[in-house]
């Protein structure tokens, strides 16, 4: 179910969550509990990797990307930090870190 649950979240499908919730074998309280925590975990790494970026960009300023690449290269996940920098979208490696 976890995976499950995961892959639609992923995808911002929060109405086929719900939807699973109620005709799942398992309670809605049980999936629920799962997109909460999914959510929860979703939420902390965002934060995290946000202040990862600012300390970084604090710390380079206008230096040229391949120092920030240098630095991103320290960290796990480094395709979040690399999305902020290009001004991307980096939900979908929020989400591959969850998993």
């Amino acid at each position: 179910m976890e995976i499950h649950v995961w892959n639609l979240l992923k995808d911002g499908k929060l109405n086929d969550v719900i939807e699973m919730a109620n005709n799942d074998s398992h309670s809605f309280q049980d999936v629920m509990d799962v997109v909460l925590d999914f959510s929860s975990r979703y939420r902390d790494l965002s934060e995290y990797y946000r202040g990862v970026f600012g300390n970084i960009k604090n710390k380079l300023g206008d230096s040229p990307r391949e120092e920030y690449m240098k630095e991103f290269s320290r960290i796990n996940y480094s395709a979040i930090l690399i999305s902020m920098l290009d001004g991307e979208s980096f939900s979908e490696h929020i989400w591959d870190a969850i998993r």
